[in-house]
């Protein structure tokens, strides 16, 4: 949690993960069973008291924080024609992650229209969002876990159209520490292994790019037992026809391949 620049951390997990789901939701009613199924796998009888209790919590510390935030958390009492719930009333602009996937999409619109120097810049921007690792330390069921994931692999797509983004505007060697990185947290991500290849090759280095693209192909199928996607052998062809042009751009057009 920020305010006024500092970050505020609320305190457990159970709380936590409670907060998560509210802020993914922000500004929707999300039910007391649904709320139950996000933070435990097998809620027992005591689940609905406890979750009332962790929602009481919650808005203590936010009163610590800033009572203002307190006051966004709203409780629904069940009636008619409604079943009740909470939410946390907030534009999902307010809200890093929604933000982050607002920018990213503008991000990738630049990317195709090849406005290479505007989707750095706002792809920058959404990076800058992340303080670690989506939904660190917070009590999570399957089906949050699950959402925390796909914001995970949102991040790595974003880091790749960044990387895209910076080859066609002429860096290359430089991305190399970069894409390796990226390349050890998602060993079978095709999208990243032919940003590397790129980035070896237009630094001046075909041997190396060549060989980068036999230890791919020999990784996916020995690992995954799969052949790569054309894409790889295409990227191969254009590397040994020396077709710069077509290189610097290709991670802007090839379709990213994730094995798994």
């Amino acid at each position: 949690m920020e305010t006024d620049g500092d970050e505020q951390p609320i305190s457990k997990a159970p709380l936590r993960g409670l907060f998560a789901v509210l802020l993914l939701n922000a500004g929707r009613t999300v039910s007391a069973i649904d709320l139950l199924e996000n933070l435990w796998e097998n809620p027992g009888r005591s689940a609905p008291a406890n979750l009332r209790n962790y929602v009481a919590r919650l808005r203590a510390e936010l009163v610590a924080i800033d009572p203002v935030l307190a006051k966004r958390l709203v409780t629904l009492r069940a009636g008619v024609g409604s079943s009740g719930g909470y939410y946390y009333d907030a534009d999902p602009g307010e809200v890093d992650v929604h933000r982050f996937q607002q920018l990213t999409v503008a991000g990738g619109a630049l990317l195709a229209k090849r406005d290479y120097g505007q989707a750095e810049s706002i792809l920058l921007q959404a990076l800058s969002l992340w303080r670690g690792p989506a939904g660190q330390d917070c009590t999570a069921a399957p089906q949050l876990r699950e959402r925390l994931a796909g914001m995970a692999e949102h991040y790595m797509t974003a880091q790749s159209q960044l990387i895209s983004a910076r080859l066609a505007l002429g860096h290359d060697r430089v991305l190399i520490p970069e894409i390796q990185q990226h390349l050890a947290r998602d060993a079978f991500r095709e999208d990243i292994w032919c940003q590397l290849i790129c980035a070896t090759y237009l630094g001046g280095s075909t041997k190396d790019s060549l060989d980068l693209v036999g230890q791919a192909r020999r990784l996916i199928i020995d690992e995954l037992g799969v052949e790569p996607s054309d894409a790889l052998g295409r990227l191969q062809h254009a590397i040994l026809e020396r077709r710069d042009d077509v290189i610097r751009f290709w991670c802007n057009s090839a379709e990213p391949h994730v094995r798994h």
